[in-house]
């Protein structure tokens, strides 16, 4: 964990890409233990459920972090309506694009989100999207994989907030079906 510590000791002001998953709730409760200011920012679109949103809110408060949601349509986006092999690239791009732009509004130039080691770029395309938008991603830096970042979080007493993986609705369509909102709906709730 000291490479954890020595990233926020080093970045002490940092807006998170803020999912309310468990590597992210994880991220938000080190960063604030190590002393960090942090704006976790929430990218709503039509691929995140209200549900999802209430865990992040919940967690946020939990945590005494402040918690901003931005909206968007990215079904607006021609380039992931279409629904092409790089959806989620597209996707990612899009909306980090949006979290950048809100964080240098409010003063912040240090962006995080929550991938960890066990994400690899080739079976997540969106890694790409991060890594050309300059976003950092301290738990996959400091080596911490998925079952790291498990063991870690019920050490630190927060069992309670991890859940299990939440899927995008879009990846149970096949590329080149158009997205709609309708779609996503019926994926989500079947």
């Amino acid at each position: 964990m000291s490479c954890l510590k020595e990233f926020f000791e080093q970045n002490t002001r940092v807006a998170m890409a803020f999912s309310g998953g468990t590597d992210s709730c994880y991220l938000l409760h080190m960063a604030g233990k190590y002393g960090a200011e942090v704006t976790a920012y929430f990218i709503k679109s039509q691929f995140q459920s209200e549900a999802e949103l209430k865990t992040a809110q919940e967690f946020a408060a939990s945590e005494g972090a402040e918690l901003r949601v931005i909206e968007t349509d990215v079904l607006s986006v021609g380039t992931v309506i279409d629904n092409p092999p790089d959806r989620c690239y597209q996707c990612k791009t899009n909306m980090f694009m949006l979290m950048k732009a809100e964080a240098a509004r409010d003063g912040i130039q240090v962006i995080m989100d929550g991938s960890n080691a066990s994400d690899r770029e080739e079976r997540r395309p969106g890694m790409r999207a991060l890594r050309e938008q300059g976003i950092r991603s301290p738990l996959r830096e400091c080596g911490l994989t998925k079952e790291d970042v498990l063991r870690n979080a019920e050490e630190e007493g927060l069992r309670k907030w991890l859940k299990p993986k939440v899927v995008c609705p879009a990846v149970k369509l096949p590329f080149g079906e158009r997205l709609s909102v309708e779609k996503l709906e019926k994926i989500r709730y079947e």
